[in-house]
């Protein structure tokens, strides 16, 4: 694909589309989401399958879900990171009972973070 991605009524990328019903909630969804450019391109090209497909086609609800759940996905989203272990524990507390080890493991894991300030590319080991 180059180039823009179209999202005109009708055609999608240069296919021709039907706006009704599920595919046009998704066409919608994809246009409003900020994606990395190759998913998007990915996500265009299922939609453009499933658009083709017939309706009582088997793989309909696999493409479906596939590009529903790329769309709910935090791909360039964030958050700023708190810094206050105190917080981590009361939250710890209030929603979860129980396992206290991997409570324990988690706020040393905050710790550690807060403690060394370049922690990029961290995974906590439960």
């Amino acid at each position: 694909m180059s180039g823009d991605l179209k999202l005109d009524k009708g055609t999608f990328d240069g296919f021709p589309f039907d706006d009704a019903g599920t595919h046009g909630n998704l066409k919608k969804q994809l246009k409003e989401k900020k994606l990395p450019k190759e998913v998007r391109e990915r996500c265009v090209d299922e939609l453009a399958k499933l658009n083709r497909m017939g309706p009582i086609d088997p793989e309909k609800s696999v493409h479906e879900k596939y590009i529903e759940t790329i769309l709910k996905l935090p791909w360039l989203d964030s958050s700023k990171e708190i810094h206050d272990i105190d917080f981590a524990e009361k939250t710890l507390e209030e929603g979860h009972s129980g396992l206290h080890k991997v409570k324990e493991r988690i706020l040393e894991f905050v710790a550690v973070r807060i403690l060394k300030k370049n922690t990029a590319g961290s995974i906590i080991c439960l």
